[in-house]
């Protein structure tokens, strides 16, 4: 499973033929949507943009993903 920042990049994997692919719809990835992309893939992959705002939340969700 891959989750990209936006629904426009979820429509250009698939069209790339990138069928599992899901977008939070910003960059707030919640605790509740990191439990179900674990429940959907072994090892989910985060492909967020390279702008500030996408590292700031690649950083949130590796906080919120990883045990303490």
């Amino acid at each position: 499973m891959l989750v990209a920042e936006g629904y426009m990049d979820v429509i250009g994997l698939a069209r790339a033929g990138i069928d599992h692919a899901v977008a939070p719809l910003g960059t707030a990835i919640t605790e509740e949507q990191i439990r179900l992309l674990w429940r959907l893939a072994p090892e989910p992959v985060m492909c967020l943009d390279g702008d500030q705002a996408g590292l700031r939340a690649a950083y949130r969700a590796i906080d919120r993903a990883l045990p303490c």
